[in-house]
């Protein structure tokens, strides 16, 4: 299974998000299976390198592992998916892949590499150990106030991040906060984020422009000084 460059796999998800699996699998791997994360033309072969542990979650596109990577004796976190089940929803793979590949930020999950195993995809991540916000909320019930705080600081300084890289979660829920043996906490799932372009900030200021001077006409004709 020969690696290829990082970026590809989230260029190939997203440009097949309309096709079928095993167009997909050779847009993200450049023609066979592949890894992506590791050096040019280095043969891996996940299942060899990975030993999934349990499961922990399952989203709408796939189910997330614990796993052990036996080359590091590390925990990881593994989100599989069958591609030939995604349908449109590779689409949305596609661009959390893209936007992990492309942020670096202490309150973001870390993104490591991933593979296509026939037509499932391997996305290899950060593992946190305490799980999800929500799970820890179903378990102890509401956070006092001093940890609401502190998770919300932590939640400020990742968005404060994606905002400067002119990127908009728009998914931030407590099954997307994960906290790690530290009490940090970590934003994950960037699946509908969005990215701004230059066009598009100009269209929204203009748009929010004129809803001003609607209201400050409307303010006037209420309230005439």
């Amino acid at each position: 299974m020969a690696a290829v460059g990082a970026a590809s796999v989230a260029q190939g998800v997203a440009a097949t998000g309309t096709g079928t699996a095993a167009a997909a699998a050779a847009a993200i791997t450049g023609g066979g299976g592949g890894g992506v994360g590791g050096g040019s033309g280095v043969k891996v072969d996940p299942i060899q390198r990975y030993k999934l542990i349990a499961q922990i979650g399952h989203g709408g596109y796939g189910a997330v592992y614990k796993a052990l990577d036996i080359a590091t004796q590390s925990i990881v976190a593994i989100k599989v998916i069958n591609l030939e089940e995604s349908g449109e929803g590779l689409e949305d793979v596609g661009s959390e892949i893209s936007v992990m590949c492309d942020v670096s930020c202490p309150q973001l999950i870390k993104y490591h590499c991933s593979y296509v195993v026939k037509d499932v995809l391997w996305i290899v991540m950060e593992f946190l150990e305490a799980g999800s916000l929500s799970d820890i909320l179903k378990e102890f019930g509401p956070l006092d106030e001093e940890c609401i705080a502190f998770v919300l600081r932590e939640l400020l300084c990742a968005l404060d991040y994606l905002h400067s890289q002119r990127k908009i979660h728009r998914d931030v829920k407590a099954g997307n906060v994960l906290v790690g043996r530290d009490g940090h906490i970590k934003l994950s799932d960037f699946g509908v984020t969005g990215q701004l372009t230059d066009r598009y900030s100009n269209n929204k200021q203009q748009q929010v422009g004129k809803i001003e001077k609607r209201l400050h006409a409307s303010c006037l004709l209420l309230y005439p000084f």
